[in-house]
């Protein structure tokens, strides 16, 4: 079965529209609440972890041990549930990414690039917000705060409205090659959805959406 193909949205004004226009379709897609271990399990799909090739060990068990453990330590939790700001959440977040990072390469061998890096992590985020035991002001802080994860279907959307990088028309999570990149994109999403009044990763699940209509 071939992949839906990414749509490309013509501006941000076409954006902010959909996603107003959406507002209140978007916001149930994190009505859900999961445990803690269904959000390690599926958090991530087989499909991401098959862009990996000819690794030490399965890309799938490496990340769900590391997400196992992270969200074990009260800790982390503690940290997580009580950022007090975008800023602060952005920097928790690298720290949560640069784990992830060095567990992979210890476990496989290898460096996983950088894209992969922030893209599974925050697809890990952005389940842990449908988490049981998140009351509701902490599930609406984090909401606001989640990274949209860097994807075909979330770059495709986003490149007309994006001239530093130049996104190409078909890139994968791979485009991504470092932090400024990772940024300057995530600095684009959260200034249009800021446009629309709803949190940046509404953007995830209308890029998504546009692209698998029913």
């Amino acid at each position: 079965m071939n992949q839906p193909k990414p749509y490309e949205f013509q501006d941000a004004e076409e954006i902010v529209y959909q996603l107003a226009d959406k507002k209140a379709e978007l916001g149930k897609k994190f009505a859900e609440r999961k445990t803690l271990d269904e959000i390690v399990w599926k958090s991530v799909e087989k499909n991401t972890f098959r862009a990996f090739h000819h690794t030490r060990n399965p890309p799938s068990r490496v990340f769900r041990d590391w997400a196992r453990t992270e969200l074990q330590s009260q800790n982390i939790i503690n940290e997580l549930i009580t950022v007090p700001s975008q800023l602060q959440y952005d920097e928790w977040l690298r720290e949560f990414s640069g784990r992830f990072s060095h567990i992979w390469q210890n476990q496989m061998g290898d460096y996983i690039p950088y894209g992969p890096s922030r893209k599974l992590p925050n697809l890990l985020l952005k389940q842990f917000v449908k988490w049981d035991e998140l009351s509701s002001i902490q599930r609406i802080n984090l909401l606001n705060y989640l990274h949209v994860p860097l994807d075909s279907y979330t770059l495709v959307g986003i490149r007309n409205c994006v001239s530093d990088p130049a996104i190409p028309k078909t890139p994968t999570m791979k485009f991504v090659k470092n932090e400024m990149m990772y940024n300057q994109i995530q600095k684009a999403i959260r200034d249009i959805t800021y446009k629309a009044r709803v949190p940046a990763i509404y953007f995830d699940i209308l890029a998504w959406d546009k692209a698998h209509p029913e």
